[in-house]
């Protein structure tokens, strides 16, 4: 049994189980500014016919917290217009979550789990304990399952899920070790039948040039070894965002296609679309049969800030200005973009010192240089 399945696969499984938050940052951790966006509407479709697509669901969110905390998810099963489940978030005062309910509609909306999540002096999550409801004492009593966490440094190295039987018996362990914090080199993935724990399942994964090239896939051969199963391989674009990523089934001693995953981006840079497609033998191509859709809104303001070059290193001048702009610095600029309010990338370019805006709209925009892996950003004002 191969570990990883296709992503869409598992966003539909996500989609109908769980609750999970969608924000994406525009942003690096040279960046003098930020701008967060958050997910409105995420849709589902599989393949119907050539070239259609059947609307599955449609889930919309809302957010409360500064509007970038999700507090509440529905799922619209096509074609109904109405509700068919939701979700709500709780928060306490430093926005960690808290509290998860999960409601289904049956001719009203009806009481059926929660889940409570609980956390270290860290504030590092430990423990998430699902109940369901009980309509005898109106409360959520009956314990369901649990889920523990053990970490090294900030890094999760065992993921233990248990379920309720008289008490809490441990159904499935996942160990993971890193070669570096935060860089994760095998995961191992553990069954208990009849009380005994068995490794059924590993993935290691392979790095090129620091970034993830592929992930192998083994499945346990009974004896204390390891088989391989099947492989993960990753494309990017040129910017570092996942391209495509196919799997393939090892079938000694070759490679079989199986799934083929494409992402696109809106000039944001988020994620607005991923294509999952199965490979075909009669016709030795691939054929779509899902697609996701996501629509963002902007979370949150740019957030400023001057610390990485003073004032006296860059300068841009005349500001405000219709048609020209000249940069001055003191240290060399490897390239200047420019953004719109909503962070639309509006220009790109390696020439620093003179930079014609005339064809831009009158607006507040920001200009952002590169210099060493560094970077800063000023308010321009185009009238």
């Amino acid at each position: 049994m191969l570990y990883y399945t296709n992503p869409l696969k598992l966003l539909i499984m996500k989609s109908l189980l769980l609750f999970s938050t969608f924000i994406l940052f525009f942003s690096s951790p040279f960046l003098s500014f930020s701008q967060t966006y958050k997910v409105d509407e995420m849709r589902i479709y599989l393949r119907d016919g050539t070239p259609d697509w059947s609307l599955l669901n449609t889930q919309k969110f809302t957010y409360g917290n500064g509007g970038n905390k999700e507090t509440k998810l529905e799922t619209f099963i096509a074609p109904s217009t109405q509700a068919t489940y939701q979700y709500t978030n709780v928060y306490d005062a430093s926005n960690k979550i808290i509290s998860q309910e999960k409601k289904n509609w049956v001719a009203g909306w009806k009481n059926f789990h929660q889940t409570i999540y609980d956390y270290d002096g860290n504030n590092k999550l430990t423990k998430e304990t699902t109940k369901s409801w009980d309509a005898g004492s109106t409360t959520y009593a009956t314990n369901v399952s649990q889920i523990l966490y053990e970490y090294a440094g900030d890094d999760i190295t065992l993921y233990t899920e248990q379920t309720w039987n008289a008490g809490w018996v441990n159904n499935l362990i996942v160990e993971t070790d890193y070669t570096s914090p935060g860089v994760t080199s095998d995961r191992i993935i553990s069954n208990f039948y009849s009380g005994t724990l068995l490794d059924m399942e590993k993935e290691t994964v392979i790095y090129v040039s620091g970034v993830v090239d592929h992930v192998d896939y083994y499945d346990s051969d009974g004896s204390g070894g390891w088989e391989l199963n099947g492989q993960r391989l990753i494309d990017y674009y040129g910017n570092g965002k996942i391209k495509t990523e196919t799997q393939q089934i090892y079938d000694n001693p070759g490679w079989t296609d199986e799934y083929l995953d494409s992402y696109f981006y809106d000039a944001n840079g988020n994620l607005s679309e991923l294509i999952s497609s199965s490979y075909d033998e009669d016709i030795t191509d691939w054929v779509e049969d899902g697609k996701v859709e996501w629509d963002y809104s902007v979370a949150t303001p740019f957030i400023l800030s001057t610390k990485f070059f003073e004032s006296e290193i860059f300068k841009v001048f005349p500001n405000p200005s219709s048609d020209i702009i000249y940069i001055s610095s003191n240290v060399p600029i490897e390239k200047v973009e420019l953004f719109d309010v909503v962070g639309k990338r509006v220009l790109s370019t390696s020439n620093s010192e003179q930079i014609n805006i005339e064809n831009l709209k009158s607006g507040i925009y920001l200009l952002k240089v590169f210099n060493n892996n560094r970077s800063a950003t000023k308010r321009l004002v185009i009238k």
